[in-house]
């Protein structure tokens, strides 16, 4: 999985358990709960950002261009 597609998982991820949790409970609960989901996926973040290859993640994303511009 390169880095584009690992970032969008774990944003993905956030936004699922976010809106699963969010809906359900009170408001000071749901503001401790994205409190609690924005520390952790700032911290997934982090580390992926930390491994990031940037050769690979600059090839990555001159391959998304491409086959986004291919497709126009």
């Amino acid at each position: 999985m390169n880095t584009i597609e690992k970032l969008k998982q774990t944003t993905d991820s956030y936004k699922k358990e976010y809106y699963e949790k969010y809906t359900k409970g009170n408001v000071a609960k749901n503001v401790m709960l994205v409190s609690e989901l924005q520390l952790k996926l700032a911290e997934d973040l982090k580390s992926i950002s930390s491994s990031i290859d940037h050769e690979q993640l600059i090839k990555d994303l001159h391959k998304d261009f491409i086959d986004f511009s291919t497709n126009l």
